[in-house]
């Protein structure tokens, strides 16, 4: 049985399946680096290989006594980073200016971005000499964003965040994979998160990682500015967007930075490495055909 990310369907379903017999592959383990970290034993116990997208998770694994796979994140494969975009037609296409661009990147779900669109949009009047373009979700509607809007001078555009991020001169990001793909993109960014009250109160107790984003987590040090709860202001937002939107040290440190951290992501084919890895195994296993 191979078993693919969703840890809270798949960890049950690792353990029934160990029980009776079966081998079990688990791709994109749960992040028990972050949280709750005694469900790694229980992982491994029902698991015959596991296999990690983060290089630092194989370290985490291995001071547990346990091994863990690392093939590469699988993110090339959905990104082409060589891709070209013809930023003329783009522009013209959504009825953009020839202004500079700051995506705005909030998220997908509607609670998240009650909480981290408005403050995004407060600085818009702060940046004249740019454009402020959402990075918008099909399955939101229009009447939603537009009450978090409001009279703000920003644009959205609906199914595109790739092609927007490649004509973006820098980005304003909700934490999560996204982060990983802006930076992969070579597009500076900020990263912004503000929990609820009680999702704040729950993640106090059981989150234990020093960083939110996945770059920082990745190089192991800030390499992008983290503004989180309570730090996340419009002032600190604009004071982090002016460091690295003209050319200067911040800047080129973080798009130094990206080079890095495209090397520990790998290349791509990480699941076909996993899958000859499998293929391995189950060759090299008693009564295997």
């Amino acid at each position: 049985m191979i078993l693919v990310d969703y840890p809270g369907f798949n960890m049950r379903i690792a353990e029934f399946a160990k029980a009776r017999g079966f081998k079990v592959y688990y791709y994109i383990a749960p992040q028990v680096w972050a949280w709750k970290k005694h469900r790694v034993h229980k992982l491994h116990r029902n698991t015959d290989l596991t296999f990690v997208v983060m290089p630092f998770e194989v370290d985490f694994h291995k001071s547990y006594g346990y091994k863990a796979e690392f093939t590469g994140h699988p993110l090339p494969d959905s990104i082409d980073l060589n891709a070209k975009i013809d930023e003329a037609a783009f522009r013209q296409e959504h009825g953009l200016s020839d202004k500079p661009i700051i995506a705005i990147v909030p998220g997908s779900r509607k609670q998240e971005l009650k909480r981290i669109l408005p403050p995004m949009l407060k600085i818009t009047e702060r940046f004249s000499d740019y454009q402020f373009v959402i990075t918008g979700v099909p399955t939101i509607s229009e009447k939603f964003y537009a009450r978090l809007i409001k009279n703000q001078p920003v644009k959205i555009i609906y199914g595109r965040t790739y092609d927007l991020l490649r004509v973006a001169r820098a980005a304003a990001v909700k934490s999560g994979t996204v982060t990983l793909e802006t930076a992969m993109l070579g597009v500076p960014e900020v990263v912004c998160y503000r929990f609820s009250l009680v999702s704040a109160l729950a993640a106090g107790l059981v989150v234990r990682v020093k960083f939110i984003s996945l770059v920082n987590l990745i190089l192991d040090r800030k390499a992008v500015p983290e503004l989180i709860q309570f730090n996340f202001t419009p002032d600190a937002l604009s004071r982090e967007l002016a460091l690295i939107l003209p050319d200067g040290e911040a800047r080129s440190k973080m798009l130094d930075d990206y080079k890095e951290l495209r090397e520990k992501v790998g290349t791509a084919g990480a699941s076909a490495r996993a899958a000859a890895i499998m293929v391995a195994n189950l060759r090299s296993s008693p009564g295997t055909k």
